[in-house]
């Protein structure tokens, strides 16, 4: 048991610093084993018994993958059962997704819960995790998911509001998910994810204007510019001092940092 306390720990570090576990070579020949690992041997230098545990213990080594994703999946587990506890002492909740590819060009669905805490005394947005949905984004899949989620959480007369993007498949008022959602639970009142309408409106308004766009598309390029050249990058280092900020590859965004920097030298 303190063995586990201490792997656990190790596990929850790692996801609380959204750092990866895996290594490209995690033998012990390796100079960097993965962080899980490295963690863990680094630790072991200040605890006894947790060293003795990984030079002597023949079973149940706990650094293998597997086990890796069975501790991380159990925590997981432990937490979504406090949500479901925080969910069950609350009167309204509200169902969030949003779907993007990620860097292995997979689409993945996000879903959050929207309620509010009594123990926070605030309201509290808790993610839920992540699922594929690369086979299948029709509304039908996306609305078995929400079904699954609500089932699941027990809040059927509890969902009171249901918050997509603006795509057809999300928000569409025929055959969309917000319309079949809306049809067995009636109280889900849609909400459209106004957040991503301004700066969808933005982008689209500075497209209009031909100096702005040349301005905006000038500027984007810039830290790509400096920063795949250190001679470039020195000579920038020499003119100002603050680093230019790295551009998100989300869609429908503009740094308004690197604009003020632009703007201040």
């Amino acid at each position: 048991r303190e063995i586990l306390k201490r792997l656990i720990n190790a596990v929850c570090f790692l996801a609380k610093q959204e750092l990866s576990f895996r290594g490209h070579n995690e033998n012990k020949y390796s100079v960097n084993r993965g962080n899980y690992m490295e963690l863990l041997i680094s630790t072991q230098e200040f605890d006894p018994l947790l060293q003795e545990h990984l030079y002597t213990s023949t079973i149940f080594r706990d650094t293998s993958v597997s086990i890796q994703n069975d501790l991380i999946n159990s925590i997981a587990d432990v937490i979504k059962h406090e949500i479901f506890n925080a969910i069950q002492n609350t009167q309204y909740v509200a169902i969030m997704l949003d779907e993007t590819t990620d860097i292995s060009n997979k689409s993945q669905l996000s879903t959050v819960l929207r309620y509010f805490s009594k123990n926070e005394n605030k309201i509290v947005e808790r993610f839920l995790g992540f699922d594929d949905m690369s086979a299948d984004k029709t509304a039908t899949f996306l609305f078995k998911h929400v079904n699954r989620v609500v089932e699941k959480f027990k809040i059927e007369n509890k969902l009171v509001a249901q918050t997509y993007d603006e795509a057809a498949v999300m928000s569409g008022h025929l055959n969309g998910l917000q319309s079949k959602v809306l049809e067995k639970y009636p109280k889900a009142i849609f909400t459209h994810c106004y957040a991503r309408v301004i700066n969808l409106i933005l982008q689209q308004s500075l497209e209009c204007n031909k100096e702005l766009k040349i301005f905006f598309q000038g500027l984007n390029s810039l830290p790509i510019f400096f920063s795949h050249s250190p001679k470039r990058l020195k000579a920038l280092s020499e003119f100002m001092t603050k680093k230019l900020p790295t551009l998100a590859t989300t869609r429908w965004n503009f740094t308004s940092r690197l604009v003020h920097i632009i703007h201040n030298h």
